[in-house]
């Protein structure tokens, strides 16, 4: 039989997600929590926000690997709510290929650069090979020892 308390804490399974339990935060000094999700994972900045709740609370969430993060933005403070964030799980190529996650990006400018953990060098239509249905084409480019799409 399935845990009712875990299952309760991971809120509804989403196909080709993965299901990050955050929790509340109560910790006076900060206003970000971070924990470590199963699996290397590439969060929606306004992943907290769709809650399907009334309050106002609002959040930013980033993630770098399995770690992820949210930071309250609408006041500064903890806040009660148990936070779970639906991620996609980055897959971690086996071939000698390096994965760079770029992550999202709401600026005004219509390119992000990143620094990779270790030196690489990125086909420009890297970006494009993704497993997914969304239309959007980037270009891939080297900056220094950055890797920046647009």
């Amino acid at each position: 039989c399935p845990n009712t308390e875990t299952a309760a804490k991971q809120g509804p399974k989403i196909e080709g997600m993965e299901t990050v339990f955050v929790g509340s935060h109560g910790d006076a000094n900060s206003n970000e929590k971070c924990v470590r999700a199963d699996v290397p994972v590439i969060c929606e900045a306004d992943a907290a926000n769709n809650r399907g709740d009334d309050l106002a609370d609002k959040f930013n969430v980033r993630s770098e690997g399995s770690e992820v993060c949210v930071t309250r933005t609408d006041i500064p403070g903890t806040w009660g709510l148990d936070i779970v964030v639906h991620c996609k799980p980055v897959e971690v190529s086996t071939d000698g290929m390096e994965a760079v996650s770029i992550g999202d990006y709401f600026g005004t400018d219509n390119e992000k650069c990143v620094e990779p953990k270790t030196p690489v060098v990125c086909d420009k239509e890297a970006a494009n090979k993704r497993k997914d249905s969304f239309p959007d084409k980037f270009e891939v480019f080297p900056r220094g020892s950055q890797i920046c799409v647009k």
